[in-house]
């Protein structure tokens, strides 16, 4: 019998989730080439309930099971996602992490919103609250901002079959149809008015990236279940980050190493199972100049997942990183890192959750220290670049407390390697206001949305350094 549960040896449950990660990519090609069989003059798109990096599974379902969004968009013409912000109570960030993640999926495929919610949720006998006009156009235009290339509201009246009856229709009845059918008509006419310089629009490519480590997904719900909830929480953290701070990025998926090409900053969150294709390709690139964030416990379990020791890691060996264990974190409730020279200047006060890995310090910069432990934060110079271990779980530690200090640290990282943004937008705060950029044939699209619709935005652009931008 499989491993099915948690709790039981991870090798087996380990084994068992791949599989059922690589049968739902295999399953979607069938389906695919049984379609084009039959015609094939229109294309094959699917979608997935919620993207892969927030599939870390339930008590019922193993992480990752319905398969990879990467997996299935190689074998599609497109690929979507539902989205149902009011439903499911997403900030503005927490929307933009979703969509960002499929469109880095699908690369120069076509992706969609294939649910974008229309009214009110509804979930056996309650009331839920209404959809305004004003978030719905908000929800709609960040999705075309970042590429998207098509939206479908779910749904139009509301739903008549189970729990879900009396909810969702964008022309239902929970008080605020008229005016989203009159916001959804006017962005219809502005779609129709631009439809060919939305339809070549391609946002700029980005150069920060951020690991979606399947497997370590699956080692996480093989021994906790719940949703995998350290390895998930640790990866949207700092997608979340990112998001807050106005940086672009690109979602990597593990088993899709070339996903790196173009990044000048990449972080690992929850790095326990390293792959031998992933570690061969990050350790090129940061050779190659690359400016690698790596958190706890890199590559200490192999891809049968069992344990290895700190001086037979692969990737961390390549780097001169030699683990000292795990401490608990104690009354330790932050890492003060503290770096003044180097490429990169680390100055900063960062969240700590789970447990503090030592480190030995030969041969590296210390930038953090734990009272009595000694160096859990260190740097090292790699080739042509360089690579940053934090000895915890600083992702998860941000998603469950929203830290300035620590946006502050990753915006200044973010500059220190590869200068000053090609575009500043303020407000600062990407809960309050979102953009994105890119071009249409010779064109420029500079795309903005406000939380609130009073809000002043500035944007000042570097046109010298945009104009050195590509498209996704």
């Amino acid at each position: 019998m499989p491993g099915k549960r948690p709790g039981v040896p991870y090798t087996d449950t380990l084994e068992f989730e791949r599989f059922l990660t690589e049968r739902a990519a295999r399953h979607a090609a069938f389906r695919a080439e049984k379609l084009k069989s039959a015609d094939g003059q229109h294309p094959v798109f699917a979608q997935c309930g919620a993207p892969s990096v927030y599939a870390g599974g339930f008590d019922f379902e193993q992480a990752v099971s319905c398969g990879s969004d990467s997996d299935l968009a190689a074998v599609l013409d497109g690929y979507g996602s539902s989205h149902f912000p009011a439903w499911q109570e997403m900030s503005a960030a927490e929307l933009g992490t979703r969509i960002e993640a499929v469109a880095s999926a699908v690369s120069t495929k076509p992706a969609w919103v294939s649910e974008l919610q229309g009214g009110a949720a509804c979930t056996g006998f309650a009331a839920w609250r209404r959809v305004e006009r004003s978030e719905q156009k908000r929800w709609l235009w960040s999705a075309y901002g970042r590429g998207t290339k098509g939206v479908i509201i779910w749904c139009w009246r509301d739903e008549v079959f189970g729990r879900e009856s009396s909810g969702f229709g964008i022309a239902g009845s929970d008080g605020a149809a008229p005016e989203r059918l009159a916001g959804t008509a006017a962005t219809g006419r502005l779609l129709r008015a631009h439809g060919e310089l939305l339809e070549g629009y391609r946002p700029l490519a980005p150069r920060v990236g951020v690991v979606f480590a399947r497997e370590g997904y699956q080692l996480d719900w093989a021994e906790n279940g719940r949703g995998a909830e350290q390895a998930r929480g640790c990866t949207v953290g700092w997608l979340r980050v990112f998001e807050r701070v106005h940086v672009p990025y690109r979602v990597v998926d593990s088993a899709h190493p070339s996903q790196l090409e173009g990044l000048s900053v990449l972080v690992m969150p929850w790095p326990l199972v390293v792959g031998e294709d992933l570690s061969n390709a990050v350790e090129a690139w940061v050779k190659a100049g690359g400016t690698l964030i790596t958190e706890t416990e890199l590559g200490a379990f192999d891809e049968r997942a069992f344990y290895v020791y700190p001086e037979d890691r692969r990737l961390a060996g390549a780097f001169g990183l030699r683990s000292q264990g795990r401490r608990p974190v104690g009354a330790l409730g932050r890492l003060e890192v503290r770096l003044g020279a180097g490429r990169v200047p680390l100055e900063g006060s960062l969240p700590v959750e789970g447990w503090l890995e030592t480190f030995d310090p030969e041969g590296c910069d210390v930038v953090a220290l734990a009272p009595g432990e000694g160096a859990v934060a260190v740097r090292r110079t790699v080739g042509n670049g360089s690579m940053l271990a934090l000895g915890a779980l600083v992702g998860l530690g941000y998603l469950r407390s929203r830290d300035r200090g620590f946006e502050s640290w990753v915006r200044n990282v973010v500059e220190a390697a590869f200068g000053q943004p090609s575009v500043s937008v303020s407000p600062e705060d990407g809960e309050v206001v979102q953009w994105r950029i890119g071009r249409s044939g010779k064109s420029w699209l500079f795309f903005v949305t406000a939380e609130d619709p009073v809000t002043v935005v500035r944007a000042r652009f570097n046109r010298r350094r945009l104009a050195r931008k590509r498209g996704r």
